[in-house]
């Protein structure tokens, strides 16, 4: 008998089809964070929870269903202090002979995407298509003939051969610093700890986190949530040309002095995939500027990734359900030994 699995979001269509290929699964229809009224109900008689950092799988979602052994969660931060931020306590998993499973595979597509926002927002790459899709272009060039261009709209900055600053070294920061070499940027680094090894293997060079600032020409953050690391005093030092790309968490930046120095100018641009006070509506400042690039919390989000994802969070529930430790365990240490 194939074991019952509640999914708590609605996923890609290929993960589905994963998942239910092994398991019984069944999946919340609508899009959104599931209430505590529908995880109530829903996880009672389930073997295996698949569901999102964010949702609500409190003490007593994990406590009212007796057969649930495991619960994957589609992230692959192990940080306990970001579980129990959505309710999901370890010492209570634990205590319930829970596994708590993850899927580290979100690195490298999250690293594509902090180029793809780099590059979008450094070429202007928005307000182009905004241009030709509301006919401006056809407008100002129809007589043209096939020689189209202009030497003065939508003029922006080059990346390859600046200087990058990233704030924060982990797996993400790698992915991203590797990247950069193809672009034959100068990469400096600001984490908690100096990494001498990867200085000589990147080519990259460690520096406190002003004079990153001063010196870089983009600024990118992948640190676990640290509360306005950058706020106004960070944001005044950076160069007026310089850009802000955010794909880590939301509270890293002070999302009003980040909106005040970009209404003044005082920095070139930003591209954000992460808010502090999520989701921002149709009615924010950030919506009205042409010097910003927005995306809806989506790096990670590739077919490819999803597969992997499916992939991954199957074998974990299997696993788990099998009396085997998980190859993705984050709690329960004790049982790596």
């Amino acid at each position: 008998m194939k074991p019952k699995v509640y999914i708590t979001r609605v996923l890609h269509q290929e993960m589905v089809d994963i998942i239910k290929s092994k398991t019984e699964a069944r999946m919340n229809s609508e899009e959104g964070i599931p209430s505590k009224e529908t995880l109530l109900k829903e996880v009672v008689g389930v073997d295996a929870i698949i569901c999102a950092l964010g949702d609500n799988i409190d003490d007593e979602v994990m406590r009212t269903n007796k057969n649930l052994k495991v619960i994957h969660v589609f992230t692959s931060t192990q940080r306990p202090e970001d579980y129990k931020d959505s309710g999901m306590d370890f010492e209570v998993g634990n205590g319930l002979g829970l596994c708590i499973t993850n899927s580290p595979v979100m690195a490298e597509p999250i690293g594509d995407f902090t180029f793809a926002l780099m590059l979008a927002l450094a070429r202007r790459l928005v307000e182009s298509d905004k241009f030709v899709r509301e006919g401006k272009w056809y407008q100002l060039f129809k007589g043209a003939r096939g020689h189209a261009w202009s030497y003065a709209l939508h003029v922006g900055a080059d990346i390859y051969g600046k200087t990058l600053g990233i704030i924060g070294l982990g797996r993400i920061g790698r992915v991203v610093a590797r990247r950069a070499k193809g672009f034959n940027m100068k990469i400096l680094y600001y984490d908690t700890v100096r990494r001498t090894a990867l200085e000589d293997t990147l080519g990259i060079e460690q520096r406190d986190l002003d004079s990153l600032l001063r010196e870089s020409d983009f600024v990118t953050l992948h640190t676990p949530e640290i509360k306005h690391i950058i706020g106004k005093r960070e944001l005044s030092l950076m160069k007026k040309s310089a850009y802000l790309i955010n794909t880590a968490r939301g509270n890293n930046i002070d999302l009003d002095a980040l909106v005040e120095v970009l209404e003044k100018r005082q920095i070139a641009g930003a591209a954000l995939d992460v808010y502090e006070g999520e989701p921002i509506g149709p009615d924010h400042s950030l919506i009205k500027m042409s010097n910003v690039v927005l995306s809806h919390h989506m790096a990670p989000w590739s077919a490819e990734t999803c597969k992997k994802m499916a992939d991954g969070a199957v074998e974990n529930v299997l696993s788990a359900l099998e009396g085997k430790t998980p190859p993705n365990l984050v709690n329960q240490p004790f049982l790596h030994g």
